[in-house]
């Protein structure tokens, strides 16, 4: 079984879902950089540095998440293994820090599928529910089905931000994805349809994995 797991793929493709769901059948841990660097401890180093740039909307220094990340790998609860989301975004990633991995999954989605996902999505106003206009079978919803609420759209989720992301992601993270499969380390699973369908498919990929 694949024990060293890195999950990859476009904005919108459900990596956390899928991510949430392996870390439960496998029991392995759940490694998002994001969350790693929101919960540091308060007397880390890089506590007030990280935090800096999170709170001003920038991304914190490569080399610092790059330290931060490798001291969160090796912990002991990662000592069996783990599932890794939100690295490798870049060639930089790697170069400061290669995590090892036994296995890539890339989960692929069609660009207008990520488009209508993220510009789709609605909040409530009220208690942060969250619904997607393009999936009702009727008119899109205009207060929350759940108390009522104003549906608002995050200003990140626009077309012009959602755009963006997209072109981020094919010219700093698709190369990665490129070297990973010059590895052989690569399994595509598509990202269209049910999300625990698809973290089946994955679980199958992991578990005839050959590398641990």
């Amino acid at each position: 079984m694949f024990k060293r797991i890195l999950l990859m793929g476009p904005p919108g493709s459900g990596k956390s879902t899928v991510g949430e769901y392996l870390t439960s059948a496998l029991h392995l841990p759940l490694i998002s950089v994001g969350k790693t660097l929101r919960n540091l401890p308060a007397d880390h180093v890089h506590k007030l540095t990280v935090e800096s740039f999170m709170d001003s909307g920038s991304l914190a220094p490569t080399n610092i998440v790059a330290g931060i990340l490798q001291e969160r790998l090796q912990q002991p609860d990662v000592a069996n293994g783990f599932i890794l989301d939100g690295w490798g975004r870049t060639r930089e990633n790697i170069a400061f820090y290669d995590p090892k991995v036994d296995v890539v999954i890339y989960i692929s989605l069609p660009e207008e599928e990520i488009i209508k996902r993220i510009t789709g999505r609605r909040i409530c106003e009220e208690n942060g529910h969250s619904c997607n206009i393009f999936e009702t079978s009727s008119e899109a919803p205009l207060s929350c089905s759940q108390c009522e609420g104003k549906l608002i759209q995050r200003d990140d989720d626009t077309l012009p931000v959602v755009q963006h992301r997209i072109d981020i992601f094919n010219k700093e993270t698709l190369p990665v994805i490129g070297d990973y499969l010059m590895l052989g380390l690569v399994h595509e699973v598509s990202g269209l349809g049910d999300p625990t369908t698809i973290a089946l498919s994955i679980l199958n990929i992991i578990k005839k994995g050959n590398n641990g």
